[in-house]
């Protein structure tokens, strides 16, 4: 290959990267609801143009990239018109690495649309999750990604071979006129100024976000209980009874609202409430810190407040022990039972206090007989083992702790692959069905439980992880990016044949940070506790912080009559 074909490629794989870019930013721009509010319609050729100016006005950086990474090929092939191996080795991997970035931009669109925020490197963590998000996020569902791959595979192939044809003086001038132009371009649409979106990350350049950018951080805040304190808090409720063994179930992706004791209109719990209603306590008013499993685990398992990230939190509180590090000490047979995937904060608590812990890479000892799901598994199996341990306790000589944590109403609401739910085309249909599905399989544990005696001895506590949203607010979809109510209450019952004497329903204001106090209080165990408190006692001035790093990056505040 000549000289010139050399750095034309290079050029023409330059001009491939910036159409890619600016077709991404537009497609984000478009999953940014808040954009409507600025562009009220006039006539759809008007508004497409108003809304692609828009987007120009935030492509700055893109623009100010591209000149920048020209004017270096051209100052390269000035100084070096004769490239030798090393120089083509470079220049090969050079548009490789335009070609690989802009592909990661084209389908972070996706990652984007559910969580307004570019992917970035902090995201490789979750690598082990990948064919989960591939399945979850149906990438070819946005249109603007299957337009995104046409136009990537047509400019990065295209652009690159018709420059190369050009006459060597052509190539020159048009690169060089290129850098004049981009340059004045990023400092038109840089003065044009850029409207303050709340919801959307739409700067920096994703490929520049995703190298060197970082998460939101919540470093710099002042600590939890100081934003949020607790205030002045009193015993308002003493169980009549201890338990000696406590199961704890975390419910997925389960909304309060889609639960009967919350929503006269639901479904879910529906059996639960119509055999053993005089066995629940309902607690009406307890929401998520953050609207993810990872934090929700980290407040249920240390009570901590998953702040500034979970990561951080879980490494803040290294010499506080865990719910089943204190009731391990005490004796207590421990296992954790999780039928979907984890990830490295998940598997780190796991191995804090646990004597056994499955995740669905695990060996089940039911789990051949059980439908795998986009998640995991059908969460009978999750029931199943559950079963298979308590009936290994023998005569009950050493109290037990059991953790579960079920996964089927996990987004995309698979229902179709789990027996007995059925589909549908409307995905909160399906996740209604799934979250029904889960109910009924603990109302199944529970009366097993009681028809084999240890529901006397045992208290049961059921908790969302998180809620999920169906566009009750515009964009507001799935879970992780938002702090309406949809996005963070969460059910939480209590269940027992007498309820420990506790009252039906407790309205006291509380988050998952809480679960953990509250559970060694119901056992009468004494430990250290950080960012929560024992929902038997009342806290009249309570307020409760909400954080989430999965989407704009916000703070959110919450008091009993206030959000």
């Amino acid at each position: 290959m000549s000289a010139t074909r050399v750095y034309a490629k290079v050029v023409g794989g330059i001009a491939a990267f910036l159409t890619v870019g600016l077709l991404v930013k537009y497609s984000q721009l478009l999953f940014t609801y808040e954009h409507r509010w600025l562009i009220q319609p006039q006539g759809a050729v008007k508004s497409r143009l108003l809304q692609f100016w828009m987007s120009l006005r935030f492509s700055w950086q893109e623009f100010a990239v591209a000149a920048v990474l020209l004017a270096v090929v051209l100052l390269w092939s000035r100084w070096r018109p004769e490239p030798g191996r090393w120089e083509r080795a470079s220049v090969m991997v050079f548009r490789a690495g335009l070609a690989v970035t802009s592909l990661i931009s084209v389908f972070g669109i996706a990652y984007y649309a559910v969580y307004h925020t570019h992917f970035s490197l902090d995201d490789l963590e979750y690598i082990g999750f990948a064919p989960q998000l591939l399945a979850s996020t149906d990438l070819f569902a946005h249109t603007s990604i299957a337009v995104g791959v046409v136009v990537w595979v047509v400019t990065m192939t295209g652009l690159p071979l018709w420059v190369s044809r050009w006459a060597p003086g052509t190539v020159s001038r048009v690169a060089a006129g290129g850098i004049v132009l981009l340059a004045a371009l990023a400092g038109v649409t840089w003065a044009a100024g850029r409207p303050n979106l709340a919801e959307a990350r739409l700067e920096p350049h994703p490929v520049v976000w995703m190298l060197f950018g970082e998460r939101v951080s919540y470093a710099d805040l002042p600590p939890a209980a100081v934003m949020a304190p607790i205030g002045p808090q009193h015993r308002a409720l003493v169980p009549v009874m201890r338990p000696l063994n406590v199961v704890l179930v975390i419910l997925e992706s389960t909304p309060a609202s889609s639960i009967v004791a919350y929503n006269d209109a639901a479904t879910g719990g529906r059996r639960l409430f119509a055999e053993c209603a005089d066995d629940i306590t309902t607690f009406e008013q307890v929401f998520a810190v953050a609207p993810n499993s990872t934090s929700a685990f980290v407040s249920v398992m240390a009570g901590e407040t998953p702040g500034p990230t979970a990561a951080a939190a879980l490494a803040r509180i290294a010499d506080v022990p865990t719910l089943s590090e204190v009731l391990k000490a005490r004796g207590f047979q421990t296992q954790l039972l999780v039928n979907g995937g984890t990830d490295p904060i998940m598997d780190a608590l796991a191995a804090r206090g646990f004597d056994r812990s499955l995740n669905m890479h695990s060996t089940w000892e039911v789990g051949a007989r059980h439908a795998r799901t986009t998640w995991g598994f059908d969460d009978r199996m999750l029931f199943d083992e559950a079963q298979v341990f308590l009936e290994r306790q023998g005569d009950g000589a050493s109290p037990w702790f059991l953790a579960v944590h079920t996964n089927n109403p996990h987004h995309p609401y698979a229902s179709e692959l789990v027996p007995g739910p059925g589909t549908s085309d409307d995905p909160k249909e399906r996740h209604r069905r799934l979250v029904d599905h889960q109910m009924d399989r603990l109302a199944d544990f529970y009366r097993w439980l009681k028809a084999s005696g240890l529901a006397e001895t045992t208290v049961v506590i059921a908790v969302g992880d998180h809620g999920e949203a169906f566009g009750e607010h515009a964009g507001n979809f799935i879970h992780s990016k938002e702090f309406y109510t949809e996005n963070l209450h969460v059910p939480m019952l209590l269940l027992h044949p007498r309820r420990l004497g506790l009252p039906a329903r407790v309205s006291q204001l509380g988050s998952l940070d809480d679960v953990r106090p509250a559970v060694l209080d119901l056992l009468g165990v004494d430990a250290p506790q950080r960012s929560g408190m024992s929902l038997l006692f009342e806290a009249p001035d309570r307020v409760l912080l909400h954080l989430t790093d999965w989407g704009p990056g916000q703070v959110g505040f919450r008091d009993a009559r206030y959000t």
